[in-house]
């Protein structure tokens, strides 16, 4: 069972009927332990689960008593139509603001936020609002778009309300569990952003491609995660 934890809430989502869903994978030999290996993978972080909603709470209790405001997390729904399920992604904020080296910042235009940039569309005034600091995005590999805001959204609707023409940005890449407040959410992040990269890579030519392709007999990703956290 997994947890809202905006809400406090468990909510059902088929973990194993994810993987199980990329037939086209699971057809070629090769992919079979690739998604056996992710189905104990899945397993692994679910029995995390209980532990680390009740670390998330001490943790949050403590920063709010030290700091006087709100634990920041942002949690991302992702709908898959396939599963007619949605998966909640819950970003570690505070954690993530501490590992950005802001030497990294780069303007975009803020057009391009209706074009490949998956943000919330919210009213908003300048109140209380730092516009100094860089709007977040982290990569998500789907049709529709390339990126999700998870910190800024409104600093960017504040930019569209005042008509500004560059955006402040900063591209993060969510590559330990710690990132997330949930290890699952990691492990599930990784593995729909990996098949829907090796689909979109694929998609015309998958069986022939895929076979003389030695970058795809494995994903370099589990190589380290398994070595990591199921070899240990």
């Amino acid at each position: 069972m997994l947890i809202d934890l905006y809400k406090m809430k468990s909510y059902n989502f088929p973990l194993l009927n994810l993987i199980d869903s990329c037939r086209d994978f699971s057809k070629l030999h090769e992919y079979q332990q690739y998604l056996s290996d992710w189905k104990n993978v899945f397993s692994h972080f679910s029995k995390l689960i209980n532990k680390e909603k009740e670390s998330f709470i001490i943790r949050s209790r403590k920063y709010n008593h030290e700091v006087f405001k709100q634990y920041e997390f942002y949690q991302f729904n992702q709908n898959f139509c396939n599963l007619n399920s949605n998966y909640l992604y819950h970003f570690d904020i505070c954690t993530i603001i501490n590992k950005l080296n802001l030497k990294s910042c780069f303007e975009i235009p803020i057009k391009r936020f209706e074009l490949d940039i998956k943000y919330e569309k919210l009213s908003i005034d300048k109140f209380n609002l730092n516009t100094k600091k860089p709007v977040i995005l982290v990569p998500f590999i789907l049709p529709d778009y390339n990126y999700i805001v998870i910190d800024g959204n409104k600093r960017l609707n504040f930019y569209y309300k005042e008509n500004f023409n560059m955006v402040n940005s900063i591209i993060f890449n969510p590559v330990d569990t710690y990132d997330f407040l949930l290890s699952i959410d990691w492990a599930v992040y990784w593995f729909t952003n990996e098949i829907n990269y090796l689909f979109s890579e694929l998609n015309h030519d998958f069986i022939n491609k895929i076979k003389n392709s030695i970058i795809y007999q494995k994903s370099n990703l589990f190589s380290d995660l398994k070595v990591k956290y199921i070899s240990s």
